[in-house]
């Protein structure tokens, strides 16, 4: 989870604000690669990730698509219902297997205009998902493959846990917008180095202070605006 955080958006909640949703909350299963919502198209549901993590992702004209944000169990996706605006521009997209927590659009913006505490709460997140989201941008502008995927790999972990990630270099090199070519030669290196193992579509992280050492600082910058932004003082 961003900021190194192990607690669900859901979990962090006063109990009046949960129960505001939890007569909505419906639990459902997530598999890789699937679409939650399209652009240009009505969201239908907010979902809040018990498991497993949700890309953001922009798709251009000519089919070219690059990941702009990463949401966990820190996170949910459906805020622009918060505004009243009932679509998005981008992709969300289910990274592995999973579980997560959905409600209608209707039933989640009427729970919010009735609760400020809960509208309140949320925004937070929506602030924290735009920070992430320009610092993502600046990243994607600014550095070279190997300190932006190391960098994507620390994002993954803290929001999918220990164990092996079923990654296909094909798919990450859509998440970051470089040729397949460079995230397998990439990979490679990070291999060698001894940070990574990697197998057939899958990957596990062996030395994560290794892995934070190639990083580029954006990794930092993300988990210290979480902690900011989430910080007792900051939300009191």
């Amino acid at each position: 989870m961003a900021g190194g955080s192990s607690v669900s958006l859901l979990d962090s909640l006063k109990p009046s604000e949960l129960a505001a949703l939890r007569p909505h909350l419906e639990r459902v299963s997530l598999t890789a690669e699937q679409r939650l919502s399209t652009p240009g198209r009505p969201i239908k549901h907010a979902y809040f990730p018990i498991q497993g993590m949700i890309s953001l992702v922009y798709r251009y004209s000519t089919g070219a698509m690059i990941e702009v944000g990463m949401i966990g169990r820190e996170g949910f996706w459906g805020g622009s219902l918060i505004a009243g605006v009932a679509s998005s521009p981008v992709d969300a997209m289910v990274q592995g297997d999973g579980q997560a927590f959905r409600v209608p659009a209707k039933a989640f913006m009427k729970a919010v205009d009735g609760n400020p505490g809960l509208k309140a709460h949320l925004l937070l997140h929506n602030q924290f998902l735009q920070v992430q989201t320009a610092i993502t941008a600046a990243c994607n502008g600014l550095h070279t493959i190997q300190p932006r995927l190391a960098r994507w790999l620390l994002e993954a972990h803290d929001r999918l846990g220990d164990g092996d990630m079923l990654l296909k270099h094909e798919f990450l090199s859509y998440m970051l917008g470089v040729r397949r070519a460079g995230i397998t030669s990439t990979l490679a290196t990070l291999k060698a180095k001894g940070l990574i193992e990697t197998g057939r579509g899958s990957l596990r992280i062996k030395n994560r202070k290794g892995l934070e050492a190639e990083a580029c600082e954006c990794y930092q910058i993300v988990k210290k605006e979480y902690r900011r932004i989430f910080s007792p003082k900051a939300t009191a």
